[in-house]
């Protein structure tokens, strides 16, 4: 395995894994930047951006959600006016 979220995900490179589902892996970076640093992957592999397809989009609205949910849990939400 090359990518590296990919070798968080299976256990072969540290990582610390916050939370997650099915379909999605929240983790921490080991040096974090910010009082709040969280990292959204998907558990499949998808190499950029130019990569996706339109079958990707309800794993990507998933993903959204998911960032969503964890900015409100630790108070980094941004409520609409």
């Amino acid at each position: 395995m090359e990518c590296l979220f990919c070798r968080i995900i299976a256990g072969t490179e540290p990582g610390n894994i916050v939370d997650g589902d099915d379909d999605v892996v929240v983790f921490t970076p080991l040096e974090r930047e910010a009082r709040v640093h969280l990292i959204l992957v998907s558990r499949s592999h998808i190499a950029s951006a130019d990569a996706l397809r339109p079958e990707d989009a309800d794993l990507w609205m998933h993903l959204l959600q998911v960032a969503r949910r964890l900015a409100r849990e630790h108070g980094i939400d941004v409520e609409r006016e």
